[in-house]
């Protein structure tokens, strides 16, 4: 496999017109000869982490920047069904397989995840292509063909993902040594949200690992201050509040192109339409109801549009992600033998600690999500 990989780029880098022909026509991306290598490669993971390990080889450089992709001066035009048919989309899946050691379409690892360098060496680098400054304004930088792999591969790193987007980190991810920045980070899924379904693998992932923290602590951390319980609902809280901003930036721009903002919510609705294909494994019932409880209470009445005014003012129009973290922290809290009488007791932790907590940092991570967007 390594090898074929190798012809067609030493072929491609030796020749001035290696696809003449079929570079400027949809074609292309059809016939291009890496399409069939990149599925063999997503089909065979540790093969393609050798292939694309950036610390051992430039093959990912080369397809990420140097490659022209026969089609490609097209490609972006074509409609999507032609799109997803690409030798792009192939490439994604290939990316996928290598970066988090599982094929596509199979389900995401358990949190909290843990891969090898390589693999987490080649996400940060797949990353960091379709993130930085120069995305202000171009929200739209990750392919279409690639956004769904993109997607999987962040709900992979979920764990890594809510302590980047939930702490100012100082240093690397604890779990995979992760060091993208938070701006960098939520331009990347600012990008990859354009797909509502990769959309909604990314919340649900999220939504695995707040249940799961939740889901560490002891009945009296919803009855006594407990500083690590804190903590946890505010990282959560920030995170959730940055998938807001993210989405509402989406239903934003679908608006202002006129395009249907209802349709999106439809098809990232995945409480509705069933679970994503590729969700996170969730073990124990107390865990799967909490997660249960937090997608119902997110997908209730979500905004259909977003204009000028209301995406200036997020914080005053958006509830969705508090709603959720609500939802998870109450479901939880009485899974664990909290009657209603102490979590409505004032003063008391649940009522004036936990909940003012959420809404405030959740608040924070939309303000954040909209200035790491390059928003007014």
């Amino acid at each position: 496999m390594h090898e074929v990989g190798d012809t067609i780029r030493e072929w491609e880098t030796d020749s001035d017109d290696a696809y003449d022909g079929v570079m400027k026509n949809w074609q292309g991306t059809q016939e291009d000869p890496v399409k069939g290598l990149m599925n063999a490669m997503s089909r065979n993971p540790s093969a393609s982490t050798h292939y694309f390990d950036p610390n051992t080889t430039d093959n990912l450089k080369y397809f990420l920047e140097d490659r022209k992709w026969p089609g490609g001066e097209v490609e972006f035009r074509m409609p999507e069904e032609t799109q997803r048919t690409s030798a792009r989309t192939e490439f994604g899946a290939a990316l996928e397989a290598a970066a988090t050691g599982r094929e596509p379409g199979s389900p995401l690892h358990g949190v909290p995840a843990q891969h090898d360098g390589a693999q987490a060496a080649i996400f940060e680098r797949i990353a960091k292509e379709y993130t930085g400054e120069q995305t202000y304004g171009t929200q739209s930088s990750v392919p279409l063909a690639m956004r769904t792999s993109m997607g999987n591969m962040i709900g992979d790193y979920a764990s890594d993902v809510h302590q980047i987007l939930g702490k100012n980190m100082d240093g690397p991810t604890d779990f995979n040594n992760l060091t993208i920045e938070r701006g960098d980070l939520t331009r990347l899924m600012r990008g990859v949200a354009e797909d509502p379904k990769a959309f909604g693998v990314m919340h649900h992932s999220q939504s695995v690992v707040i249940a799961e923290g939740l889901n560490g602590f002891p009945p009296d951390s919803y009855r006594k201050e407990d500083p690590e319980m804190r903590a946890w609902v505010k990282q959560s809280a920030s995170v959730l509040g940055h998938l807001d901003g993210v989405r509402g930036d989406v239903i934003y721009d679908l608006g202002q192109a006129e395009k249907d903002t209802n349709a999106w919510n439809q098809r990232m609705n995945y409480h509705a339409i069933g679970a994503p294909l590729t969700a996170i494994p969730v073990v124990g019932d107390a865990l799967q109801r909490t997660v249960d409880a937090g997608t119902a209470g997110y997908m209730n009445e979500l905004n259909a549009k977003v204009d000028e005014e209301t995406r200036k003012n997020m914080v005053n129009h958006f509830e969705n992600g508090e709603d959720q973290m609500n939802a998870m922290m109450r479901k939880m809290a009485t899974e664990k033998g909290i009657t209603t009488e102490e979590l409505d007791a004032s003063p008391g932790e649940y009522e004036d600690g936990l909940q003012t907590t959420a809404e405030n940092w959740y608040q924070q991570g939309i303000e954040d999500a909209q200035k790491k967007m390059g928003q007014p």
